[in-house]
């Protein structure tokens, strides 16, 4: 069957699918119909309502999902009279969801495994915290709902569905999303040996694919780290937790962002007014983090993390230091990186945002041409 997507708008929502993997829903018997190997639904009022409040847009069967726009468009809807959207109608709860176990927690909400009933799937819950929830001004959770729903790259975590639980003063948000067990953090905890420096080529040229999209989109992920890229069993990284992510030029940023070990010096100086550099920083961390299975600039403050940089970078030595941790030759004991591979991690790493190398610069640098980057060894994520 040939895919149809429709779509809704709440207030603060574009582009606000309800998605159901091989399913299509019937309003009429308020069932899931087998069929459609992929199918994005749109709640129609069962009741049959004509005003019922969300838009609708409909193509044909043959039309084809349009690619997200250069800039996403995140204005409030036209339609002021939807202000709560646990007040509207959904044909889904989640107790149509079983919970099989808790699998996270972070600032923003709790992750689970759980099955579809329905289907049998198994997805992973993420449940967003209620200080998140009552937010008044510009909620986190609409952000990052709008952003995931609107990006769509091999290396970005898929959003499935989006469930609201209006349980009077206990309101509650649930992201669908794919299970996906492994982090890049629990994998390289259990590894015995830092990763080659041919299997850290092929990750990175996944990590700048993704965020490479994110800024062509004007996205700032914010909070790029270990634990927020998940790795499949096929070897493959989806980036992942977009509770941070903001849309550059949408209002004045915050501080602080990015986890501390993964921060940017010129965060950790007080800038407001960063840049993608930000992410490309974050990058060069896990980047290193991979080669040498050791955190980089394990501060415990932001002063002491600044120190550990400019420690790190201190002149006249430049980047000496660093070159001491990652030698060309391979009798020191430390892992190894070529010229063209300490050329990058040093462009990445680049204390002026100016100088840091941007994704796309990043994906065209002479280090990916040097050896096969798309291949990893069977057993790379074994201990």
């Amino acid at each position: 069957m040939a895919e149809i997507r429709k779509y809704r708008k709440l207030e603060g929502i574009s582009h606000y699918p309800i998605i159901s993997n091989g399913r299509t829903y019937n309003p009429n018997s308020h069932k899931f119909l087998s069929g459609s190997k992929r199918t994005t639904v749109f709640l129609d009022d069962p009741n049959g309502n004509t005003n019922f409040p969300y838009q609708i847009q409909k193509r044909k069967r043959s039309e084809k999902t349009p690619e997200p726009n250069s800039k996403l468009n995140l204005e409030i809807a036209s339609n002021k009279s939807i202000n709560d959207p646990f007040s509207c109608p959904h044909s889904r709860k989640i107790d149509e969801f079983e919970k099989l176990s808790k699998i996270g927690e972070g600032t923003f909400g709790m992750v689970y495994k759980a099955r579809d009933k329905f289907t049998g799937e198994i997805v992973a819950l993420k449940m967003l915290k209620p200080n998140i929830i009552n937010q008044k001004k510009n909620p986190t959770w609409r952000r990052e709902i709008d952003i995931l729903t609107s990006c769509r790259n091999p290396s970005i975590v898929e959003l499935k569905e989006v469930i609201f639980t209006p349980n009077g003063c206990d309101r509650s948000i649930y992201l669908v999303m794919d299970f996906i067990e492994k982090d890049l953090h629990g994998v390289m905890q259990k590894r015995w040996t830092p990763f080659l420096e041919s299997d850290v080529k092929f990750f990175m040229r996944q990590l700048l694919s993704g965020v490479k999209y994110l800024h062509d989109h004007n996205i700032l992920h914010r909070d790029l780290k270990p634990s927020n890229i998940l790795v499949q069993d096929n070897n493959t990284l989806k980036i992942c937790d977009f509770g941070c992510s903001r849309v550059i030029g949408s209002g004045p940023y915050t501080q602080p962002v990015v986890s501390l070990w993964y921060r940017a010096p010129e965060l950790l100086c007080g800038s407001r007014n960063y840049t993608t550099a930000i992410d490309m920083w974050s990058l060069g961390c896990i980047m290193a983090e991979l080669l040498s299975k050791e955190v980089l600039f394990r501060g415990n403050t932001e002063i002491d993390q600044l120190k550990k940089i400019k420690e790190m970078f201190r002149k006249p030595a430049g980047c000496n230091e660093l070159r001491k941790m990652f030698p060309v030759a391979g009798f020191t004991g430390r892992p190894t990186l070529s010229r063209s591979g300490f050329e990058f991690l040093s462009g990445l790493l680049s204390c002026e945002p100016r100088k840091r190398l941007t994704a796309d610069a990043a994906l065209k640098h002479p280090w990916f041409d040097e050896a096969l980057y798309n291949h990893v060894a069977p057993g790379v994520f074994s201990p």
